[in-house]
Order: structure tokens, then C-alpha cells, then sequence
């Protein structure tokens, strides 16, 4: 009965290291793949990334304009700017970064220290 369980036991590794093998190598062809397009193409994409980044600041000026208290006043606009990029910052900094590296290691099952 043990040369049965340890038959079974190797079988059961071998095939798991064959899977990691595999899985390594289809990984490696994606990523290869990703990176050959922009590769390719590189001005295509940076003229996408751009048009999407100025659309997008385009996007929020007109709706910036259509209210009229921000419009008249453009130091309300100002201090409402700042005021948000100190609101995020400082909610930024007060989330447990242990919290957000425990989930993100947790994940891929890898300690912190191993991970450096």
C-alpha cells in the first residue's frame, strides 16, 4: 500500500512541476507579445496615451466652465484644486501601508522579505 501512495506521490509532483514549467513559459509568451506591439508601434501608442490625457483634461475644463460659481470666481476653483490635492494626500498618507503590503503579498503568496 506505501508503493502505491508513494507512486501516486510522484506522479502528483511530477505533474505539478510539468504545470509550473508551463505555466512560466505561457507568461513569458505573453508578456513577449505585450511588449512586441509597443515595440512596433511605439508612436502610434504614445499618440493614443496623449490624445487620451489631453481629451480628459479638455473634458474636465468644460465642465469646470459650465459652473458659473467656479467661472466668476477662479480663487474658489483654485482653493477647491488645492484643497482636494491635500484632502487625498492626507487620506493617502493614513492608510496602513502593512494593510495594502499584506493584501498585495497575500495575493501572490510571498512574504515581504522575500519579495526584495
Amino acid at each position: 500500500m506505501n508503493d502505491k501512495l508513494k507512486h501516486l506521490e510522484d506522479k502528483v509532483i511530477a505533474n505539478e512541476k510539468h504545470i509550473i514549467e508551463n505555466e512560466k513559459k505561457f507568461v513569458d509568451k505573453l508578456s513577449r507579445g505585450k511588449q512586441a506591439v509597443f515595440d512596433k508601434f511605439p508612436i502610434v501608442f504614445t499618440m493614443l496615451g496623449s490624445f487620451g490625457l489631453v481629451a480628459t483634461f479638455y473634458g474636465f475644463e468644460r465642465l469646470i466652465d459650465k459652473i458659473e460659481l467656479f467661472t466668476e470666481n477662479p480663487w474658489i476653483l483654485l482653493g477647491t484644486g488645492v484643497g482636494t490635492l491635500l484632502f487625498t494626500g492626507t487620506l493617502y498618507n493614513t492608510v496602513d501601508n502593512s494593510i495594502i503590503t499584506s493584501v498585495l503579498f497575500s495575493a501572490q503568496k510571498i512574504k515581504p522579505s522575500e519579495a526584495v
